[in-house]
């Protein structure tokens, strides 16, 4: 394939993707067929299964190209936090930030009408969220200079453990409770825990 085919196929794809999204936020998932996407778009239903096999498909590269975007974004503002407290409360704060938006919350309710989990670009989310799991082992290198990488990265872990299971509950409603003020707390607790272990390492 030449670089200009690609280019269109690619514009294609982008191009397709969008429509579905417009749709499955006016109508919703289920009122959206692949006819009603392929009709927005403008191509024909050759095209559309040639970059999709079915609608699932479309939701779930939807959903993990939101995925990747704002984790990313997460990623770069890990950057501007200075102290144990600001950590501890971004990490809830972004966890609702991401499950209020209204894009999140469209595409997680049609994700879960159709159990969608995972699509194509599930590598790149799981390569998104390993930068995003490096950061924060980072930020907790400047706060424990004494604690050697693996076990930052097991404490960061720890951390977006937490927030992930924040996150899923908030958006599905199930599972644990919790409070988020009491959750910040404990964060910042194991945190100082940590440090106060780095410190020990190091007398």
């Amino acid at each position: 394939m030449s670089l200009r085919q690609k280019e269109k196929s690619e514009m294609t794809h982008q191009e397709i993707k969008a429509a579905a999204l417009k749709l499955f936020q006016e109508r919703g998932y289920r009122n959206t067929s692949v006819h009603d996407i392929v009709k927005e778009s403008g191509y024909s239903i050759g095209s559309f299964y040639n970059h999709y096999k079915t609608k699932r498909d479309v939701l779930a590269d939807i959903w993990n190209e939101h995925a990747i975007t704002f984790i990313r974004h997460s990623t770069e503002e890990i950057g501007n936090l200075r102290t144990p407290r600001e950590l501890a409360d971004y990490l809830i704060d972004n966890s609702n930030a991401f499950d209020r938006d209204e894009k999140t919350v469209r595409l997680a309710k049609a994700a879960q009408e159709d159990q969608v989990t995972v699509g194509k670009n599930y590598e790149g989310v799981r390569a998104a969220s390993q930068l995003y799991l490096e950061r924060i082992a980072g930020l907790l290198g400047e706060f424990c200079p004494h604690t050697g990488k693996e076990i930052l990265l097991s404490h960061a872990s720890v951390l977006d453990s937490i927030q992930y299971a924040h996150s899923e509950v908030t958006r599905k409603k199930v599972g644990y409770f919790f409070h988020d003020d009491t959750v910040k707390n404990d964060i910042l607790s194991l945190i100082d825990h940590w440090i106060e272990e780095d410190r020990r390492t190091r007398s």
